[in-house]
């Protein structure tokens, strides 16, 4: 397994509600690589340049969205990740810029 699985795996491990993917931590069998893509890392609301907070992990089978902020649809459109293959959607917390 490489370090950027290892570390992939360690972040997702360790968000309540992810249980599903705590078998990052030990499978031989991770998807490689992964990818991790910062769509939004401003805060509560965006600015001109940069986006409300929103991360996309893709699995390479699936992308799973961690966070999503206002304006996140149109960031994936913006990216490589097709949002077809987005499968789930977490929130890590509830706040007002996560609805």
């Amino acid at each position: 397994m490489n370090r950027e699985a290892q570390v992939a795996g360690r972040a997702l491990a360790g968000i309540p509600g992810l249980g599903p993917f705590r078998w990052l931590l030990y499978s031989r069998n991770v998807p490689e690589p992964v990818q991790i893509t910062f769509l939004g890392t401003a805060g509560s609301w965006p600015t001109k340049e940069r986006n409300a907070s929103a991360i996309a992990v893709d699995l390479e089978r699936e992308v799973v969205l961690l966070d999503c902020g206002e304006g996140t649809q149109r960031q994936l459109f913006q990216s490589p990740i097709s949002f077809m293959r987005v499968r789930r959607i977490f929130l890590t917390h509830f706040h007002g810029d996560h609805f």
